[in-house]
């Protein structure tokens, strides 16, 4: 999903008036509606992070074992190696 800070469509959402004040501190100078699009933009990269790490722990040994043989054998790779090809 992506944010825009720029949407001139404003609504009222209900939060305490703690939870509005702390909001306003942590903000740090930003307005509270940057401020909420950059938790709302760290929340879906912590979970898009926390699915990546799940389906990776769900992989198969053997194919994990075969990207690291592959990622192994692309990193020994030396670019030099290419010169000769006719790109």
């Amino acid at each position: 999903m992506t944010v825009s800070i720029q949407d001139r469509q404003m609504t009222t959402i209900k939060v305490s008036r703690s939870v509005r004040d702390a909001l306003k501190e942590q903000a740090d100078g930003s307005t509270l509606n940057e401020f909420l699009a950059k938790l709302l933009e760290q929340e879906e990269r912590r979970r898009f992070f926390a699915r990546l790490k799940e389906q990776m722990a769900s992989t198969p040994q053997d194919l994990r074992e075969d990207y690291r043989q592959e990622s192994d054998e692309w990193e020994r790779a030396s670019l030099t190696d290419l010169q000769d090809e006719p790109w």
